[in-house]
Parts: C-alpha cells; structure tokens; sequence
C-alpha cells in the first residue's frame, strides 16, 4: 500500500507561525514608528534653523540702537524693547535690534507649527553669555556697547529648540 503524503502546513505549524509573529509584531511596528518619528524630525530641524537664521537676519540688518551715538550721560537706551513710534506687534516699525526685545513670532501660514521668541540684553565684553540687569536709575556710562540677541524657534517635534545666539556691538566694519 502506497503511502499518501500531502502537501500543506499541519496544525501545529500553523499555530507556532502564529505565536511567533505575535512576539514579533510590537517589535517591528515600534522599530516603524520610532523611524517615521525621525523621518519627520529631519525635515523639521532644517525647517527650523531656516526659519531662526532668517529672523536672526532681519535683526541684525536693523542699527545697533535708537540713539545715534550714546546720550550725554554715557548710556545708550534704556531699557530695551519697543520705542515711541513703533508698534509692538508690527516688526516692521521696528528700527534697532533692541527693538525685538520680547518679540514672539507665528510663522503661519506656511509654517503654522513653527514659532519664535527674541531675547536682546546688554552684555559685558569679558562675559558675552552673561545677560546684564538694567539698573535704575542708570548710572552714568553704564551701558556697554554689546547687545545679545537670541532667537528661539520651538516646534512640538524637535528633540529640542533651535536656538541661535549673536552679539551685535556699535562698532560695525566697513
């Protein structure tokens, strides 16, 4: 009598190919998402510094402050931030880079998760991370001539901030 093979999976096959794509299945689908998430951070953090350099730009093209050259007393403005004339939410009215002291920035509508904050304080030559408080009343030639600006571009999928940092001084080269 012939032997009678078939051809196919039997039941316990089945059942162990089943039991080991269920061990398997959380670990390829978390290794997928774990990639898509960096897929997407990649296109973001150029995205950002993009986004950061260009406002960085637009400040430092405006003049180091609102007085021409330091008042009678030794000091430049004070305090830093918006002046008479300009308009807080319009950047436009903006004429020194103090100006943007406390600025905040929508980037929409082409970039509406994106948005931006500028810090500007005066600082001093022997420590340029240092932001300085401005005393008051100020005293005579207190001001020095350096101002720090940093610009802050956050967005909900950056690892973290993209922050640039500049010193901008009254001494400009020609």
């Amino acid at each position: 009598m012939k032997a009678n093979h078939q051809a196919g999976f039997t039941m316990v096959e089945i059942v162990l190919a089943i039991a080991l794509m269920a061990i398997l299945y959380p670990f390829l689908m978390s290794m997928f998402a774990e990639t898509t998430v960096n897929t997407a951070r990649v296109n973001i953090t150029p995205t950002a510094s993009a986004l950061a350099t260009e406002l960085m730009e637009e400040i430092k093209s405006r003049k180091f402050d609102e007085l021409a050259a330091k008042n009678a007393n030794g000091n430049w403005s004070a305090p830093l931030g918006v002046d008479a004339g300009e308009t807080a939410n319009d950047k436009n009215t903006f004429d020194d880079v103090d100006d943007f002291s406390g600025w905040n920035q929508n980037f929409a509508p082409n970039f509406t998760n994106y948005t931006a904050t500028v810090s500007v304080s005066y600082v001093a030559s022997n420590n340029l991370n240092a932001p300085l408080v401005i005393p008051g009343p100020v005293p005579n030639n207190w001001t020095p001539s350096y101002k720090r600006i940093v610009v802050t571009v956050s967005n909900a999928g950056l690892a973290a901030n993209m922050q640039l940092v500049t010193i901008v001084t009254e001494y400009q080269s020609l």
